[in-house]
């Protein structure tokens, strides 16, 4: 699998799920821990709203709170601006 499609992966696997542990991600998408730290590391510089919640239940998830929001202008605003 190339990296890209791993990353995609890996997006659509933290947005279907609560928080979970990199290791249990990792043996999810077949890859070493380190690959997943280094996938989640990328994505967090392009800008994606992960985070890691520590302790038991804690784990690795994407910030559904933050992050781009759909925006929904009427033709007048659109053109005022």
């Amino acid at each position: 699998m190339s990296r890209p499609d791993r990353v995609l992966d890996l997006l659509d696997f933290l947005r279907a799920s609560d928080p979970m542990p990199v290791a249990q991600i990792a043996t999810a998408l077949r890859v070493s821990r380190r690959t997943i730290l280094r996938d989640l590391a990328l994505l967090r510089d392009r800008g994606w709203p992960i985070r890691a919640e520590p302790g038991p239940g804690g784990g690795v998830l994407l910030d559904r709170d933050r992050g781009a929001a759909a925006v929904h202008l009427t033709i007048d605003e659109i053109a005022s601006l």
